[in-house]
């Protein structure tokens, strides 16, 4: 009878264990919920997410990962998006299989990743794989036995991101810049050996997947520290991308202002190609000028050409409510301000966009 007992204790515990068991998968289940941003084009418009509740009852926000972005083409500009929960079981775990971002890494379509560093990130890994090329002209100045030695200080990250250094286990050289991406990365060697931009950014991604042999979770995890790194990185160190207004104001140089306002409003065609080349050029004279403004731009962290275009050169051939190209382009930026009739010539777009 006793033996009885203890055996019917033991199932009994054991049937808790299960309850207690199956009691937390749902309760980890019921953390996840579908996110969606309108309008939704494709599945990656409404994937599941996994919910971390905030502490302030008044804060009404939703709040992102700039690793999750991409997907939903989303930013930080004030963009509205809903959640939705889902209470029974099966369809909990069915969610979790097959719509769960953190069980996928690609696109549908194709292979580039759905996760890549953007933002103030990408400009950090902009920033520290600059100056690759010159690499043979410049002097050693350290060699270090791996990169998990590579020294992490602050005078370091200021004075030396481009300096050349040693890789003895490897046998590689780079710059102290480009060691800390591959550090940051966790990898054994130097891997990451190009100029980082939005353009290539998914390149970091892959071979991060690659070297956690495929592993989301791990992936997942590892992108994130990398993220977080770069985030560091760009907020202490005197690479902070402040913009200084003058870099604004001189992107725009009086000669080729000049040649702005001598397109001609005959033919549409023509004009357009000059304008594009007259923005192209004044770019080029940025470049050359090395400001924090045309490093944005270029890393692609920061402004595409329209919108720089449009912020500090000028606005271009613009359609009316039709869609048909008006012949005069807007000569003006918005750094200048616009005359009364570029602005009612930019207008249609507004009402088209509303």
């Amino acid at each position: 009878m006793v033996i009885d007992d203890m055996t019917n204790l033991k199932e009994n515990n054991m049937d808790l264990l299960n309850h207690e068991i199956v009691d937390q998968e749902l309760k980890d289940l019921q953390r996840l919920m579908f996110i969606n941003r309108q309008p939704t084009l494709w599945s990656h418009s409404i994937p599941v997410v996994e919910v971390i509740p905030q502490d302030d009852d008044e804060d009404n926000t939703i709040g992102l990962n700039p690793l999750f972005l991409e997907p939903l083409n989303a930013d930080f500009d004030g963009d509205t998006a809903a959640l939705y929960n889902i209470h029974e079981t099966g369809a909990l775990k069915e969610m979790y299989e097959k719509a769960f971002i953190k069980n996928r890494v690609h696109y549908e379509q194709n292979k580039m990743f759905l996760s890549i560093i953007r933002h103030e990130s990408l400009y950090g890994a902009y920033i520290l794989t600059l100056n690759l090329d010159n690499l043979e002209d410049e002097e050693l100045f350290d060699s270090f036995k791996d990169l998990k030695s590579i020294p992490e200080k602050m005078d370091f990250y200021n004075d030396f991101i481009y300096k050349k250094v040693y890789i003895e286990s490897t046998k590689q050289y780079t710059t102290y810049g480009n060691a800390l991406l591959n550090k940051w990365c966790q990898f054994d060697s130097v891997v990451l050996n190009l100029q980082i931009n939005k353009g290539t950014s998914n390149e970091i991604s892959r071979q991060i997947y690659k070297f956690v042999e495929r592993d989301s979770q791990k992936f997942y995890n590892l992108l994130d520290h990398l993220n977080k790194m770069l985030s560091i990185f760009v907020s202490v160190t005197n690479y902070s991308p402040t913009i200084n207004i003058n870099d604004m104001i001189n992107i725009l140089k009086p000669s080729i202002e000049d040649l702005f306002k001598k397109i001609t409003f005959n033919n549409i065609w023509l004009g357009y190609y000059i304008n594009e080349s007259l923005v192209e050029r004044s770019l080029e004279l940025a470049q050359k000028e090395d400001s924090n403004l045309y490093k944005l731009y270029k890393s692609g962290s920061r402004f595409n050409k329209i919108q720089l275009s449009k912020s500090c050169i000028n606005n271009g051939y613009v359609s009316d409510q039709n869609n048909i190209i008006l012949s005069k382009p807007i000569n003006s930026n918005l750094l200048n301000g616009m005359t009364e009739e570029d602005f009612f010539l930019g207008s249609p777009g507004t009402r088209k966009g509303i």
